[in-house]
């Protein structure tokens, strides 16, 4: 059976191409005369494909017998290869705009099915880390993120396309190492049905007012993240201060998400989530704060609260919906979980550049922090006992 080590290699793996594919995006396409507009059609189209992919994906997974979460990651993988080549070796703008949107929505769905690939060992019975496996993510993607920007600034990103590959090529092989798991799964044994929208809304309603929390505290999260470079800005720094504070934000997340199995010994997900939303408010206030008293090391402050709020929660949301769902319905539950982040992102994207725009960084970091207070409400007071 495979053990945590090769879990956290599959997320040190997908986290790092995640973060060479998606996150550097931007520069990498700019720097083949792209526009900001045509960039940004790219990564909002590619967001709404993965919203109507992953719950389509989650259906399939749990009615067809021979559809396996390891299937459709390899599935994902192979298409992404393809797409970078092609991308790679094109000079036509329609081209690489569509096999682009192709990579991005790939990745951007796969991520839901990583966790819910490792959530299949663990419901069977396999003792993993899971905390450790995507803490080893987190490390990975903040590595990865400095030694770009180093290559880039001498050398252009020229040569990402040949990183993506083989941080591709390499999720792949990990993936073909793993045997399939012979779960027993009720839904494609007995031939039952898939619980449809409104089945669903009615069975939780409780959990669709949490993803809306959700969303809202994941749309200040990732605004924050996007816009950092402009909050830097307002207080006299440069790009160096963004990557150390991402890498800083990142390498906190490694202890915390490390020793999660300990703490959900000591307290439940309801409890962890609990902390969790609160901590993102507080670092939101945190960030405000120094943003008006033009300090960048309170801002810098603010991203310790990535040891409570984002390294909490991640884990903490994941075995939520493991607890508090049906086994028929988890698989979807989590594909819910991922579509609320990815419409957070959008949201954060489109809103954060006009509030921006028009009225400029610091009312734009005051409205999400409204809206992180907002969304933390509605999760404290939509939380359920887990089962």
């Amino acid at each position: 059976m495979p053990k945590t080590f090769n879990f956290l290699l599959l997320q040190a793996a997908y986290f790092s191409l995640f973060c060479t594919s998606y996150v550097f995006l931007n520069p990498a396409l700019a720097e083949r005369n792209f526009t900001i507009s045509e960039i940004g059609f790219i990564l909002t189209f590619s967001a709404f494909l993965s919203i109507i992919f992953q719950p389509m994906v989650a259906k399939l997974i749990n009615y067809f017998k021979i559809v396996t979460n390891k299937k459709v990651l390899i599935s994902f993988m192979l298409i992404s290869i393809i797409a970078t080549i092609v991308s790679s070796l094109s000079t036509s703008l329609y081209t690489v705009t569509v096999m682009t949107i192709i990579l991005i929505s790939s990745l951007l769905t796969a991520q839901t099915f990583v966790y819910t690939f490792i959530f299949e060992y663990i419901n069977s019975g396999v003792d993993i880390n899971f905390g450790l496996t995507r803490g080893g993510g987190s490390v990975a993607f903040a590595i990865t993120s400095l030694l770009v920007g180093i290559i880039a600034k001498n050398y252009g990103f020229s040569f990402i396309s040949i990183v993506n590959i083989f941080l591709e090529l390499l999720v792949l092989f990990i993936l073909l190492s793993f045997k399939e798991l012979k779960v027993q799964n009720i839904q494609k044994d007995e031939k039952v049905k898939n619980t449809n929208f409104n089945e669903f809304r009615k069975k939780y309603r409780k959990f669709l007012f949490f993803l809306v929390g959700v969303f809202l505290i994941l749309a200040t999260h990732n605004a924050f993240s996007a816009f950092l470079i402009n909050i830097a800005k307002e207080v006299n720094r440069t790009s160096s201060f963004v990557g150390f504070s991402f890498f800083l934000a990142a390498m906190l997340e490694l202890p915390v998400m490390s020793y999660f199995n300990y703490f959900r010994k000591k307290y439940t997900n309801y409890v962890l989530i609990y902390i969790a939303v609160i901590s993102f408010t507080v670092k939101a206030i945190t960030l405000l704060i120094g943003l008006v008293l033009k300090d960048s090391n309170i801002i810098l402050l603010s991203q310790f609260m990535q040891m409570f709020g984002f390294a909490v929660y991640l884990p903490a949301s994941v075995f939520y919906v493991n607890r508090i769902m049906d086994d028929k319905d988890k698989i979807i539950g989590q594909a819910y979980l991922g579509v609320a982040g990815t419409l957070g992102s959008i949201f954060s994207g489109y809103v954060g550049a006009k509030l921006i725009e028009s009225f400029g960084t610091t009312y734009m970091v005051l409205s999400f922090t409204l809206i992180s207070l907002i969304g933390t409400i509605i999760i404290i007071m939509n939380l359920e006992k887990e089962h």
